[in-house]
């Protein structure tokens, strides 16, 4: 009965996320066990480490270094709630980039007369539907506007029409 409770704790162990990594955990111990990130940015205080599932992933993981090369923070960061943080007139693409990772896809908005890029990431609307959260950004890339929606390509599985 030992072993197999021994068994049961090694399993939930290897099960873990980026985002359960213990404050003060060395990065260099994160990049043994995660590999290496999709992005750095080094400029951001603290160096902010991401890996991301994007294009066709719907998980981007963000951990926070100080000074001392340990982790400060670690997060889940495809969420409603980190969207909800997204400030419009203020956050700009490299901020976007450095909080949510690359975007699964980039487009132009197909309105006349009106300009935009959009980054769209997918991702669990409400940890359930799968969708994605598109980002609109003016022509100095600051961001004017985002919102969820469905995924085309979950819709296009569907076969409904």
């Amino acid at each position: 009965m030992l072993r197999l409770s021994a068994l049961c704790l090694l399993l939930l162990g290897a099960c873990t996320t980026i985002s359960e990594t213990p404050t003060g955990t060395p990065i260099e111990q994160v990049l043994q066990r995660y590999g290496a990130p999709t992005s750095v940015c080094p400029a951001q205080h603290p160096t902010r480490y991401i890996w991301s599932q994007q294009p066709n992933g719907r998980y981007a993981w963000a951990i926070e270094v100080d000074a001392n090369k340990q982790v400060t923070h670690a997060s889940q960061v495809l969420t409603d709630h980190e969207f909800a943080r997204l400030q419009i007139g203020v956050w700009t693409k490299e901020q976007v980039r450095c909080h949510f990772g690359p975007p699964a896809e980039r487009s132009i908005t197909p309105y006349r007369g009106i300009k935009r890029l959009v980054w769209s990431y997918r991702y669990k609307q409400n940890s359930v539907w799968e969708s994605l959260m598109y980002v609109y950004f003016d022509e100095n890339g600051v961001v004017q506007h985002y919102h969820p929606g469905p995924d085309p390509q979950v819709i296009d599985e569907w076969n409904l029409w």
